[in-house]
This record gives structure tokens, sequence and C-alpha cells, in this order.
């Protein structure tokens, strides 16, 4: 029994000495706050990249990091997650929680480092469009209309300010916010004109320079369908933009719907108008009608004019080279009776000498 207590004791001893010199090498707690639904990042500097991270609250110690190694299958930390770098291991925390809260201790080389980690709920923040509260991510507008919106919190000293932006995209950042709001008020309003781009409403509430919260609320512009027709080699489709998604598109042929949602074929002898219409949510919209000619098909009007076309220059130039034969013969002709002539006068000269020398 005497050797029990003894081999106890000298195991109670080294724990009690390992617990002093952990606790000696333990600096100041550092504290952090943050806003819930932020991202942490928690220090720890290391040389040789191997580190150990483990969270205390109420005297309870929970291993979430052993040899650079996740080892917590607990849910509070499934947010959690570790980041190698040449200098130091640092603990991320995405979109932290109450319940994430505690004393994260970082073992490295010896040396302990231990950061309090304290959450707080952010302060309301509120998005009313048109007077309207505002309780979804995602809000949907009309194209061309204009919308009155407002941003109010509860920060009411005279040091707080609530901004407003509104982003082209929904890869906006906070730290991009142009501020648009008055010193000391909770609350600002602004026009904003629905094109044809989706956008984001951005509200911030602040107080003594420290952001308090930031409400995001997507703007998704509904509009009709804008279609247009794709004509290729023989056949025919329709293209459509529409908000919310088209819901079918038809191709009318000389006014009449004759496929839905799929491509026309056309004949190699079509000729005709075409057209297509989309249908969404709100409403329906016709692509403008095009005049359409496959080009195999031969215009009979096109044809008769290129045969009159030739029958009239055939018949010019057999006029015009009859009456250059007429011209040649009549010149012919005269030539020869010229010569007939001067022949017979000559025999006649002839004769009437030939007359005289025998008189």
């Amino acid at each position: 029994m005497g050797k029990k207590h003894g081999i106890l004791g000298s195991v109670a001893c080294v724990l009690l000495i390992q617990f002093a010199l952990k606790t000696q090498a333990i600096d100041d707690d550092q504290l952090v706050v943050s806003l819930a639904g932020s991202d942490v990042t928690l220090p720890c500097q290391t040389q040789n990249g191997n580190c150990s991270w483990e969270r205390r609250v109420s005297n309870v110690s929970v291993v979430i990091i052993h040899n650079s190694e996740k080892v917590s299958n607990h849910s509070t930390d499934n947010n959690v997650n570790l980041r190698l770098e040449d200098t130091g291991c640092p603990l991320t925390i995405t979109g932290v929680t109450s319940q994430n809260e505690g004393l994260y201790v970082c073992t490295t080389n010896g040396t302990t480092t231990s950061t309090q980690l304290k959450v707080d709920e952010p302060l309301p923040l509120y998005v009313y469009v048109n007077d309207d509260l505002v309780t979804s991510w995602h809000y949907y507008v009309t194209l061309g209309d204009t919308i009155n919106v407002t941003c109010r919190s509860d920060v009411v000293n005279e040091n707080s300010i609530t901004c407003m932006d509104f982003p082209l995209s929904h890869s906006h950042h906070e730290d991009h916010v142009q501020c648009k709001g008055d010193v000391g008020k909770n609350a600002v309003s602004n026009m904003y004109h629905v094109t044809h781009k989706d956008g984001a409403i951005v509200c911030t509430a602040w107080e003594d320079d420290m952001m308090l919260n930031v409400h995001k609320v997507a703007l998704h512009v509904r509009y009709t369908p804008q279609c247009y027709l794709q004509i290729t080699k023989g056949g025919v489709n329709c293209a459509c933009d529409a908000n919310p998604p088209l819901l079918y598109y038809v191709i009318n042929i000389n006014g009449i719907a004759v496929a839905n949602d799929t491509a026309t074929t056309l004949e190699p002898s079509f000729h005709g108008n075409l057209s297509c219409t989309g249908v969404n949510e709100d409403g329906e919209y016709t692509s403008m009608e095009v005049l359409y000619q496959s080009p195999y098909v031969t215009d009979p009007y096109a044809t008769a004019f290129r045969i009159i076309s030739c029958v009239i220059v055939t018949t010019v130039v057999i006029v015009i080279l009859s009456q250059a034969f007429v011209t040649c013969w009549h010149e012919y002709k005269r030539e020869n009776i010229e010569s007939d002539t001067e022949v017979q006068r000559n025999t006649e000269i002839n004769r009437k000498l030939y007359s005289d020398d025998d008189g």
C-alpha cells in the first residue's frame, strides 16, 4: 500500500509541476472581440510550423488541433480550421458564433500563447424598401421602377452613423463601402432607380469609427423576356434573356406558333415571316418579325426579270447586227453595181475604137 501511494504521489507531483510550468509559460491573455457572423483569425507564432490548439471554457479544455492536425469532432469546432504559414499557425474561425467564445491556447516549441475570444451580437440593423421591412437576403424589384431605400439601426448616440451603398455586383466588399449618411443619425434614405442590372443594398452601422453591423440585401431586377431570332442554315431558334427565368418560348411562322421550346427546321423551299415569343412570370415578348427566304429558293420575280432582261439584250444585239448586215449588204451591192457599170463603159469604148479602126 505504501508503495502504491508513493507512485500516485509521484505522478501527482509530476502533473502539478507540468501544470505549473504550462501556466507559467502562458503569456498575458490577448482579448479579441468580434461580431457574430464575422471571420476571426487568432495568431500563433512558430518557426517549425508545428503547433497545437485547445479551447478552455469553464475549466473544461477541448483539444482542437494536435501536432498541426485537427482532432476535434465537436460541432462547435466545425467552423474552426488551422492555416499553416512560414512563421505561424493561426487559427481561423469562419462565421463566429457565441458558442466559439472561450480561451484559445496555442502551444508550440514549449511556448504557450493564449487569446480570449469574446463574441458580441450585432445591434439590429433594418432595411426598408418603400416603407416595407425587408426580411430576406434577396429582394425583387421591377425594371424601370424608382424605389426608396432606408437603412435604420439602433445606434442613437452623437458619434454613431448609419451608412448606405449600392454596389453594382454581388462581389462587393465591406472595405469598399462609400459611407452615405449623417453623423448622429440612426437612419439614412436614398432613391434608387432600377436598371437592367442586378445589384445590392449594403447598410452598415458605425460607432466611434467601429463598424457594429452590416446588412446586405441582394437586388434582383425583374423584367419581361427580351428575345431575338437565331437563324442558321436551314433552321431557326429563339434566344431570350429574362428574370424571372424563361418559362417557355415559341417559334412563329407567318404569325402562327409552330414549335415550343425547340429549334425549327426550315424546308429548302421556305419563304415567309419569322418571329419568336418568350414567356416568363412577368409577361411575354415577341421579337420583331423577319422576312426570310431560304438560300436554296429562286425568287420567281427575279427569275422573270432576268429572263426579260436577257430577251431585251438579245433583241437589241440582233437588231444591231441586222442593221449592220443590211448596211454592209447595201454597200456591197453598190460597189458591185459601180464595178459592172465601169466594165460596161470600158467595153463600149473599146468596141467603138475597134469600129473606127475597121472603117
